[in-house]
């Protein structure tokens, strides 16, 4: 195969692009990170509360991807027609097992150098792996790439051992460096023999054998309880599952060995599929056994599902709708059939399964493209994360990228369909990111089988009537669900943004990254921070374009353009496509203490498309080296290679250790625990709900009560799929498909909700005479007639869910800087009062006495609130004051009129005083009075404003407007 001289032109394109989107990017943040967000709907979270600007970093991330894309396609069509003619090729001359050896040892020293420059560790298996390649170097340069593959099986195979040695009851634990040291002194055997090449094959055949013992550490049975230790098995399922995996596996080893003991040349020709399955297994192996976690949302939004519908009866987007898509139901089977029936304590070793699973696809797959051995190391590097949503997207772009399957263009259409129709089903995000990612290869198929001539040929054939028959019956059967999964995620989508965004500009660094740096460097450490978010992201869609346009093959001719390979463009441009409709909603939440957060599974999955790519399709010696060093500085910026779970102590551990406040559960009341430990708050909570449910209806459907999913699953209650009321019901779309499915369902609705963050439903539920407050079973009841809506709102004034003195931080400063958008949501009613002034407070007093109902938004604003501020860094608990520099000035937030509250105050009809409270921040307030307590269905007289600075009473500024709003009402 050729190359190209214009590589050298065209990657330094790609890097100045790289230096000048990062100062764009910095530039960018400092001119619009202390903007305001342009809110469109009262809606409550991280983006109002601290008042940050999301919309602005998520429209940089698109702005340097087209831009930097458009630049590319233009300088490269300039830079190929100026050289068509005269380009020049050379004869590629490399010794594969040297190119090999140069790209794994290329893969460590990203791992290593990037560990020890960003968070300044050094991590000794892939330290000491180096150092073992450097001496394998210097004996014998052809040994390093076999040596490199076999020193870590060899770290594979000592946990291996390991795992044997705890389940036959071993009492002493193991550390990383100790495998890391026997691995080293394992792989240095072959080099004391004459034919170290034989030996070190046979010695990788050997352990191929021992290493599916890996796999025992899902069967890890011995927990220390206080002082005495205690066996808790698997269950059975699990247990014969794992079992026969690991026989498998073995055989396939046995084959081998037997076939290669004496005939193995090559490395890749004894690499098994199992070993490769074994490390990235154990690798992405987590949790603690049958000792249950705190945490009664995450694991049970992954298991919900299944219980509503296949055990509970409910039938999805009738009664119940799945929360962004069905995911939950795949995984709760899995849960459900190998957990004894789905037991709490058996959730983790599930949850392992499912993704092992899942792990076994994703190596079948690469098998079947690459090469046994860079399939090894991609088992070392990805670290498959636990966040289901995103794990089909790999094996599913893997199956549609794979090389004969797209030769069989109608398989490869049907697959497309039927995976498109599965992952929209599962979770529609990534459904649409892997349709429309294929749509040019799609396109090219369905054009080249219609002008070759081959489906006028296959129309003739029955089978692909019936193949084509199954997928339309599919569709059929399917899509009342996809309408329904369409209509919900409409309806969530105007939350999207402002309920689920998290900004990167002005959050704390955290320690870890450049721990070397200190606090005279935070503007350089700040830099760094917003450039590793948001240009990494970039420059993988760069790279990915990049090589989608070398593969294209473009030449002119005549000045035309000349494609000359359409097929493998348009695999790569699935590479491109699919991470930049991911990241539409993976961009949105940049957690806190996460480089990438969200975005960190798409990423690492385009990182093992890259390379498979680039192994299949590329023979240019430095192109592929180049590409393999920056794919995996994707997993280790993050400090997220494969083989760095090998440091999680527990996987390394004879027993499971306890915590102290954690006790023992086995037969309880709550069959859904199980058997295991938990938490004692947490049962304590499980039992008390379990008291009240036994006085309640289950056959009747609940929101947001209990709270949570875990208590619905283990208690059994059926609900309506807006179960979590506070996460999930903010807008009014949002809030009128819950009304829906409430109406439809009768359905009693709890106080796990706010007056706040709920506010649309907080005033349905208020006012509308649909539903009434039930003092004793603290919930809101279904009224059906039973009380005339004069009688309901006298009932509901007595409501208990507000908070008194509720404090909505710099919430109200958020919407009143967007009042152009949010007028539309309003009516201005006809209200009269006088202003006056009273001891520091000022008194707005109404001519007559209002109905809270009449008007529950005031704006309020202030004259000359935006000269005073404070430079500050946050994260989730707060805000904190930060020493500025000429440089990190520019990156952090304004902390406008720091400590100064404004409290607003009225009556109600008992006298009762009640406030709210918000922060002044730039001035322009608007305060949802009617979630305090006790204004909706209140008469008032008047409400006071009054100004605290560091809790003292201070002298009211000039305010230069004050307007009431009635807002639209949620039917």
């Amino acid at each position: 195969m050729p190359k190209y001289v214009g590589n050298k032109k065209r990657i330094m394109f790609l890097f100045i692009m790289s230096i000048v989107g990062s100062i764009f990017a910095l530039i960018f943040l400092a001119i619009n990170g202390n903007g305001n967000q342009v809110i469109n709907d009262i809606v409550v979270e991280y983006t109002s509360i601290l008042q940050s600007n999301k919309s602005a970093e998520r429209n940089l991330l698109f702005l340097l991807i087209f831009a930097g894309i458009i630049i590319y396609l233009i300088y490269y069509m300039i830079e190929k027609k100026r050289s068509s003619g005269i380009e020049q090729t050379v004869a590629l001359t490399f010794n594969e097992s040297n190119q090999k050896s140069k790209e794994f040892m290329c893969a460590l020293v990203a791992i290593a150098a990037t560990s020890i420059l960003i968070y300044n560790n050094n991590y000794q298996i892939v330290t000491i792996s180096i150092f073992y390649a450097v001496i394998l170097f210097v004996i014998d340069s052809e040994l390093t790439y076999a040596g490199i593959c076999l020193y870590y099986l060899s770290v594979y195979s000592v946990i291996a051992l390991f795992r044997i040695y705890a389940i036959a009851g071993g009492e002493y634990s193991i550390n990383n460096m100790m495998v890391a040291v026997a691995a080293f002194i394992i792989s240095v055997i072959p080099l004391l023999f004459r034919n170290k090449k034989r030996v070190l094959m046979r010695l990788s055949m050997l352990e191929a054998i021992i290493i599916p013992f890996t796999l025992l550490v899902y069967l890890a049975d011995r927990y220390k309880y206080g002082n005495e230790y205690m066996v808790i098995d698997a269950p059975n399922a699990t247990r014969n599952i794992i079992l026969i995996i690991i026989a498998a596996f073995i055989i396939e080893a046995v084959i081998i060995l037997i076939k290669k003991w004496n005939k193995a040349e090559k490395i890749e020709e004894i690499i098994t599929l199992g070993s490769c399955v074994v490390i990235m297994a154990f690798n992405r192996f987590d949790g603690t056994g049958a000792i249950m976690p705190v945490d009664m949302h995450h694991p049970f939004e992954n298991i919900i599902g299944y219980s509503q519908v296949l055990e509970l009866g409910q039938i999805p987007f009738k009664n119940y709708i799945p929360v962004s898509g069905m995911y939950s139901i795949v995984q709760g089977a899995v849960f459900n059939f190998f957990g004894d029936g789905g037991t709490f304590a058996n959730y983790y070793i599930t949850n392992n399964l499912f993704y092992l699973f899942i792990i076994i696809v994703i190596i079948a797959l690469l098998r079947t493209q690459i090469e046994s051995s860079y399939v090894l190391l991609i088992s070392l590097i990805y670290y498959v994360q636990t966040y289901n949503r995103q794990i089909f997207m790999l094996p599913i772009m893997l199956l549609l990228l794979w090389p004969k399957l797209i030769d069989k263009k109608n398989a490869w259409l049907i697959t497309w369909f039927l995976t498109s129709l599965f992952q929209g089903l599962y979770y529609p995000l990534y459904g649409v990111a892997t349709c429309v990612a294929f749509f040019p290869l799609g396109i090219w198929q369905m054009v080249t089988f219609i002008k070759s001539g081959e489906l006028k040929k296959r129309l003739k054939d029955y089978k692909f009537w019936i193949g084509w028959g199954i997928c339309l019956i599919l569709l059929v059967v399917c899509v009342r669900y996809l309408v329904g999964t369409l209509r919900h995620m409409l309806a969530m989508s105007g939350q999207s943004l402002l309920a689920d965004g998290i900004s990167r500009f002005g959050q704390l660094v955290p320690t870890w990254f450049f721990p070397y740096f200190g606090n005279e460097y935070l503007g350089l450490k700040l830099a760094l921070y917003y450039i590793f978010t948001i240009m990494i992201p970039v420059i993988f869609v760069w790279i990915a374009f990049a090589i989608a346009i070398k593969f294209a093959g473009i030449r002119f001719v005549e000045n035309k353009i000349i494609i000359n390979n359409k097929k493998k463009m348009c695999c790569a441009l699935a590479v491109v496509i699919m991470p930049i409709i991911c990241y539409t909603f993976t961009f949105t939440r940049l957690d806190i203490d996460g480089i990438y957060a969200r975005s960190t599974g798409v990423l690492f999955a385009g990182m093992v498309l890259v390379l498979v790519l680039s192994w299949s399709y590329i023979k240019e010696s430095k192109l592929r080296i180049l590409l393999v060093y920056l794919m995996l500085l994707i997993p280790a910026v993050v400090n997220m290679e494969g083989i760095f779970a090998t440091e999680n102590d527990s996987k390394l551990a004879v027993y499971y250790a306890v915590p102290e406040n954690y006790i023992f559960v086995d037969n309880d009341e709550v069959e859904k625990l199980g058997t295991g430990f938990i938490n004692k708050d947490v049962y304590a909570n499980i039992c008390s709900l379990n008291e009240q449910f036994k006085n309640k209806d289950k056959e009747l459907s609940y929101m947001g009560d209990p709270s949570l999913f875990g208590y619905f699953y283990l208690l059994g209650i059926k609900g309506d799929g807006a179960m979590e009321l506070t996460f999930t019901v903010k807008s009014l779309s949002a809030v009128q498909e819950t009304i829906e499915i409430a109406k439809d369902n009768q359905s009693i609705i709890g106080p796990s909700f706010t007056s706040y963050y709920n506010y649309y439903l907080y005033y349905w539920l208020m006012t509308s005479g649909e539903y009434y407050w039930d003092a004793d079973l603290w919930d809101f009841i279904p009224n059906n007639g039973k009380y005339t809506n004069e009688e309901v709102i006298a009932i509901n004034k007595r409501c208990g869910i507000t908070y008194e003195n509720l404090n909505i931080a710099k919430t109200a400063s958020s919407w009143g800087a967007s009042m152009g958008t949010l007028m539309k949501l309003f009516t201005i009613p006809d209200i009269d009062y006088n202003i006056r002034t009273e001891n520091n407070t000022t008194l707005i007093e109404f001519t007559e006495p209002i109905n809270g109902n009449t008007a529950d938004f005031v704006y309020i604003e202030f004259a000359n609130m935006e000269e005073n501020y404070e430079y500050t860094l946050y994260n989730l608990s707060g805000e904190f004051v930060q020493k500025e520099d000429w440089l990190s000035k520019y990156l952090m937030k304004k902390n406008y009129n720091p400590n100064m509250i404004v409290n607003v105050g009225w009556q109600d009809e008992n006298s009762d005083f009640h406030t709210i409270t918000c922060n002044m921040s730039k001035g322009k307030l608007l305060i949802p009075i009617g979630a305090g307590a006790r204004w909706l269905n209140n008469q008032h007289s008047y409400i006071s404003i009054q100004l605290l600075q560091d809790n003292v009473d201070i002298t009211m500024p000039e305010i230069t407007e004050i307007k009431f709003f009635k807002i639209r009402e949620a039917k």
